[in-house]
């Protein structure tokens, strides 16, 4: 099985969900594993902690990847050109595909657009069709990035071909977003008057859509007054209004083509070292070439030949209106999630919440002691962890801590089956702040990666937060200190809110507290342990006969012989009236009418004791821990074995349901 790494630095931009869609659309169908990671960049400035990413980059470097496909333009727009060619150099000296930027790095293989030719054919547009002779330029040449030099290039040369003067002062410097095109043209052109220039083109959509907002905003008409045009056909040139007149890279067959280059050198074929791919040029509303009353969805190609939209782009204009679905599976997702206090518990909801996301089959790997990393360091993986929960949706396989063990550095994959499973997958590292636990693949089923990407950072959040929590309780926690505490400090006011006053044992909410941090130490340790739901006998029989000071007398006797059953570790409880909650730590389910006949035994004593002119008696119900991580959901469990119980009691078969 051959195994491809794709890297990209984000995945908010419509270019770079676009280069993902086309690579993996490629790959869909054949023999081949690609692994998706978002890096972000080094010492990422951008959030707190989201250099915690780039530590994917280490896990990347696994021998087990045959080639590497690099979102080059993308981390170039961002970081020094020198600083990812020094990167490459340490993945293992195998092929690297670059997109967009032409790196000078052993084994590479550049796949890069060409755009002179369509910068002349909109130079020559502008100039014959439409009258321009004064033509700006919003320039993304502060990102320092290969990219953006050779747009700037191609329209100056498209200028001098063109016989039209390029203006020096007509260049506004933007950075590929709206906000930094924007805040450009207000340095410069304050309002309607200073417009020198009868067209304005810009190296992205971006920059070109915020060009367009900022001269509405100052009166100026677009097209009649300024003719726009951007570059790269994203989504939201087609969305925008006046929808965008823009070169068309084509960034989906440009996916394809990097695809099929990997894929050519993954089969040993001989593969050229340089690769373009040509463009073609999209007339629509912003250059005046489509009247913007009109409500057809048609544009005219650069050979003045007109269309219909592609039906692709009316459907992701159908995507943005209406993405109601999508935020309800968000919402839903956080629920299920936020529900998980352990890593055991979050296994309880993951194969709920791995087809609620979407994916196939998802593996939690954690390291065995967590990891701390600070910005400026780069994480040292270990040489072995473990796999801790699996869960494929297909064919509803999950497991929990199988004891799988493998070296990272030889493979993130667990096990050899999952490593020859191909398919598209997503890897994301499980982090919270400086401390690393580990990372999270995830085999995708559609190119909806932007989304994906949300799900999994919901995910890997509530893993992190589980794994602090876990590593709380199992190492300063002590299950003998769960009841010495309430002994110890009774007269303190957050104690006196959780006892009883009738019993002076644990109320409702105490219980379910104490219950459930002893649930989780169990479950986490790995102990046995016993649920059990009890409900008094007869009460009703002794407050109608005796009253009820005998029927709170009673009570009182019941929790008195239930502390003296069980032990000062477990957990003793009055849920309501005559319902006690008991949680026998460290004892299996096999005891369970030993402890009902102890119980019973201790009843019959205090009753002696106490001249009782009544049975003091108790139905139990009780269950082990398999059932769930949630103290409620067990005790519900233990109810039903309590209703089993009282109908025995009376001689009666239970009933079914």
């Amino acid at each position: 099985m051959k195994k491809l790494a794709l890297l990209v630095p984000f995945l908010n931009t419509d270019y770079c969900m676009e280069i993902v869609t086309g690579v993996a659309e490629y790959f869909k169908d054949k023999p081949v594993k690609l692994v998706i990671a978002k890096t972000e960049l080094p010492k990422n400035n951008t959030g707190l902690y989201d250099y915690q990413n780039w530590n994917l980059t280490e896990l990347i470097r696994s021998e087990e990847f045959d080639a590497y496909i690099v979102g080059s333009a993308l981390y170039c727009n961002n970081m020094p050109k020198e600083a990812l060619e020094a990167f490459l150099l340490t993945l293992n000296n195998r092929p690297i595909i670059s997109i967009g930027a032409k790196l000078d790095v052993p084994n590479v293989y550049n796949v890069t657009t060409d755009c002179a030719e369509a910068y002349e054919k909109i130079i020559t547009h502008l100039k014959d069709k439409h009258g321009c002779k004064k033509i700006a330029f919003m320039s993304a040449n502060a990102a320092h990035s290969e990219e953006a030099i050779d747009r700037y290039n191609g329209f100056k040369k498209a200028l001098a071909k063109n016989n039209l003067e390029f203006y020096k002062n007509l260049v506004f410097e933007g950075n590929f977003t709206d906000f930094s095109a924007k805040e450009s043209l207000s340095k410069v052109i304050k309002s309607k008057i200073d417009i020198n220039f009868d067209a304005i083109v810009a190296a992205n959509d971006m920059m070109a859509l915020g060009s367009i907002e900022y001269l509405h905003s100052i009166g100026v008409n677009v097209p009649k007054d300024v003719k726009v045009i951007g570059f790269d056909n994203s989504d939201v040139a087609f969305l925008s209004r006046p929808k965008l007149s823009t070169i068309n890279q084509d960034i989906i067959s440009l996916g394809h083509k990097v695809g099929s280059v990997a894929m050519s050198i993954l089969e040993g074929r001989k593969t050229n070292r340089k690769n373009t791919v040509l463009m073609d040029i999209i007339y629509r509303q912003s250059c005046g070439c489509i009247n913007c009353k009109t409500m057809k969805n048609v544009f005219i190609d650069g050979d003045e030949v007109r269309h219909d939209e592609p039906q692709n782009k009316i459907n992701n204009l159908s995507n943005y209106m209406s993405d109601l679905e999508e935020k309800n599976n968000i919402i839903t997702l956080m629920d299920m999630v936020k529900s998980s206090n352990t890593i055991r518990q979050f296994f309880y909801n993951f194969e709920f919440i791995v087809p609620q996301a979407n994916f196939d089959e998802m593996a939690v790997n954690l390291y065995d002691d967590p990891v701390s990393v600070e910005k400026d360091n780069v994480i040292l993986l270990p040489k072995e962890m473990g796999l801790t929960m699996y869960a494929d949706s297909e064919h509803k396989n999950k497991v929990f801590k199988p004891g799988t063990r493998f070296n990272p550095k030889k493979s993130i994959f667990s096990t050899e089956e999952y490593a020859d499973r191909p398919g598209i997958y997503m890897i994301y590292p499980v982090f919270s702040a400086e401390t690393n636990y580990g990372y999270v693949v995830a085999k995708t089923r559609d190119t909806k990666f932007h989304t994906y990407n949300v799900y999994l950072k919901i995910i890997v959040t509530a893993i992190a937060q589980a794994c602090e929590y876990t590593r709380t309780i199992t190492l300063n926690e002590h299950l003998l200190t769960l009841n010495s505490a309430l002994q110890l400090n009774n007269d303190s006011l957050i104690i006196r809110s959780r006892t009883d006053e009738l019993t002076g044992i644990l109320n409702r909410h105490g219980f379910l507290e104490e219950g459930q941090r002893a649930l989780d130490i169990l479950q986490e340790s790995g102990k046995p342990g016993i649920v059990f739901f009890a409900d008094m006998d007869n009460l009703k029989h002794i407050n109608d006969t005796y009253g009820h000071e005998m029927g709170d007398k009673a009570i009182k006797l019941q929790a008195k012989a239930l502390k003296k059953a069980f032990r000062s570790t477990d957990v003793v409880g009055r849920l309501s009236g005559d319902e006690f909650g008991i949680i026998a730590v460290g004892v299996g389910i096999e005891y369970l009418e030993l402890i009902r006949s102890k119980v019973d035994q201790i009843n019959k004593q205090i009753a002696k004791e106490e001249n009782l002119d009544f049975d003091l008696s108790i139905s139990i119900g009780g269950v082990d821990l398999e059932g769930s991580s949630v103290l409620s959901i067990l005790l519900g469990l233990a109810d039903k074995e309590l209703y089993i119980q009282k109908r025995t009691k009376k001689g009666l078969q239970p009933l079914d349901g």
